[in-house]
């Protein structure tokens, strides 16, 4: 999977710690690859607009990892009006 990484608040723990935890985990699965990450300030207008810009840059991307729920749900909207099918 061609992954980005949709990061919460620069410089909190949460976002520390998922970011650390994340790239652990894929770490020794050479199918997983981190193609970008952005903050995207645990908000959900804020993930939507940073995975449409993303989106642009990386059209290959097969994956969007998010540090929350609703930076996740802005992700999928921004899939869905790129006319793609999340899921």
């Amino acid at each position: 999977a061609k992954i980005i990484q949709l990061e919460g608040t620069v410089g909190s723990s949460p976002a520390i710690d998922r970011a650390k935890g994340f790239a652990d985990y894929i770490a020794d699965k050479p199918g997983l690859e981190i193609i970008a990450s952005q903050t995207g300030d645990f908000a959900r207008d804020k993930g939507r607009q940073v995975k449409e810009t993303l989106l642009q840059a990386h059209p290959d991307v097969t994956a969007v990892y998010a540090h929350n729920d609703e930076m996740a749900m802005g992700a999928i909207a921004a899939l869905e009006a790129a006319g793609k099918v999340p899921g």
